[in-house]
């Protein structure tokens, strides 16, 4: 699997060439997008603002018929449970430039949601477990 604290993505800019963003580098000009840092995991609490903005109003759990604009019914991302469930294949459609349909995401909202699969997609309100959980 992709690991975008360390992988290199190639951007393709009209005309210009090639250029080289390194997820997680210093340097980095999306790094706020790569879940924090080094090591930081993306939280769907932290992607939720993503999915509103490109997802939500085809794939959301309280849109049926029609209002799903052609969204498979219960292919949703409205809930971490429901994205998690079509997460990876929404990401390969995300990274394939394929959804959303009309027009694709930037490179810091693909970098940011392939984070958010590297991390194993975590909802962001677990709780830390107890000793005994642990066990």
């Amino acid at each position: 699997m992709l690991n975008t604290r360390i992988a290199l993505f190639l951007v393709l800019s009209t005309g210009a060439g090639a250029g080289v963003i390194a997820c997680g580098d210093k340097d980095d000009p999306v790094a706020e997008y790569c879940g924090g840092g080094e090591g930081a995991a993306v939280t769907y609490q932290e992607l939720l603002p993503l999915l509103g903005k490109h997802c939500i109003w085809c794939h959301a759990t309280t849109l049926t018929g029609d209002d799903r604009e052609g969204a498979p019914l219960g292919q949703d991302y409205d809930t971490c449970e429901a994205a998690r469930a079509f997460g990876i294949e929404g990401n390969q459609t995300v990274q394939a430039g394929t959804m959303p349909e009309d027009y694709e995401l930037s490179v810091a909202e693909k970098l940011q949601f392939q984070a958010w699969i590297d991390s194993g997609m975590p909802c962001g309100n677990e709780q830390p477990l107890t000793e005994e959980e642990a066990r």
